[in-house]
């Protein structure tokens, strides 16, 4: 940006703006440095769990955890939130070591919020000083970190909602589903701090979005919600309508992520099957009314008794609703109007 001030360029506001604009690129945007804030949160949670691990009754927490997972979860996979590791390192190790109840053997990897705050909820007594001294510090690192990033959540929020046609979802819960993936991609990632830090976490947003945005009455393969949301999107914004039309949009666009390397569905995805797959998706509303007019039709919760209600009360009471819109078609106009006004809808 240049600032004109008598027919020249100011050359020392230009200057200036430029440097502030290559920090706000460096640092993402946000308040501090993005690297700082990263490494003081992995940092402090290594320094917590080093020190939680000097004392006996650690190992204890260790085992109570595997109870869990093993016993009551009964599904190692769900021990995965819980360790600030690569997938491969759990799936080859901790896996391994949770199925051979070794607590000891677990202690070496690292952990992140979910595994600290299961520590502290199971230690008899306070924490040590030093651990609870690194537990705030930690917890309040963690809260910063979340909090820089929200403007990201909300931007990606507000991306994909403008991309997708309305559906169960508004704004408001897409944001609420970016920050889950924002805080999970803060946990969850590891290694030292490079720019890919932010895909990861954008990575995670999306694939909720995604997951939250494709969810129907039916269980669905992951392969078919990608294609579910792929149809929604071409959609929306090639304001497609004929079935036909879509199914040849979503194969030429999984034809080119194929080009650039991607991960795509089997195709061709044919006409019937897309359709079925779009169908079996629906959400219906409760709301939405049976017959042809609006006003006219009824909707699902006029067949649904209210729970306090037995079948004969409901009768009665729709026999006399019925009563009355008959009785009320003899009325004035002026009386009509006085009767909507204290709330009976006529």
């Amino acid at each position: 940006m240049v600032r004109k001030n008598k027919g020249y360029a100011d050359r020392d506001f230009q200057e200036l703006a430029s440097r502030i604009n290559k920090v706000i690129i460096e640092n993402e945007g946000l308040i501090g440095d993005q690297k700082d804030q990263v490494e003081l949160v992995t940092s402090l949670e290594n320094k917590f769990k080093f020190t939680m691990c000097k004392y006996a009754r650690t190992v204890g927490i260790y085992e109570k955890f595997i109870k869990f997972i093993v016993e009551e979860s009964q599904n190692i996979l769900n021990a995965r939130p819980y360790f600030r590791e690569k997938a491969e390192i759990f799936n080859s190790s901790i896996s391994k070591d949770i199925k051979k109840r070794d607590a000891k053997a677990l202690m070496k990897y690292g952990i992140n919020f979910q595994f600290i705050n299961f520590m502290v909820k199971n230690w008899k007594g306070e924490l040590p000083e030093k651990a609870r001294i690194y537990y705030e510090e930690f917890l309040e690192a963690r809260r910063i970190l979340i909090e820089n990033n929200l403007p990201l959540a909300i931007n990606r929020a507000k991306l994909f909602y403008r991309k997708t046609p309305r559906s169960h979802l508004g704004l408001l819960d897409f944001i609420d589903i970016c920050t889950y993936g924002l805080i999970s991609g803060i946990d969850k990632y590891s290694g030292p701090y490079t720019r890919v830090w932010r895909s990861v976490c954008i990575g995670r947003m999306v694939g909720y979005m995604i997951e939250e945005y494709s969810k129907s009455f039916l269980r669905m393969y992951p392969n078919d919600k990608k294609i579910l949301y792929r149809a929604n999107s071409l959609k929306f914004r090639l304001k497609i309508e004929k079935v036909k039309e879509l199914a040849k949009a979503v194969n030429e666009s999984f034809i080119k992520d194929k080009k650039e390397g991607k991960k795509i569905p089997k195709l061709p995805i044919t006409e019937n099957y897309l359709r079925n797959l779009m169908n079996s998706s629906k959400y219906v509303s409760t709301d939405a009314k049976s017959g042809d007019d609006d006003e006219e039709g009824v909707s699902i919760y006029d067949y649904t008794p209210a729970p306090d209600q037995d079948t004969e009360e409901k009768i009665v009471n729709l026999d006399a609703m019925d009563k009355v819109m008959e009785a009320s078609k003899g009325l004035d106009l002026i009386e009509m109007k006085i009767i909507r006004l204290k709330g009976v809808d006529l």
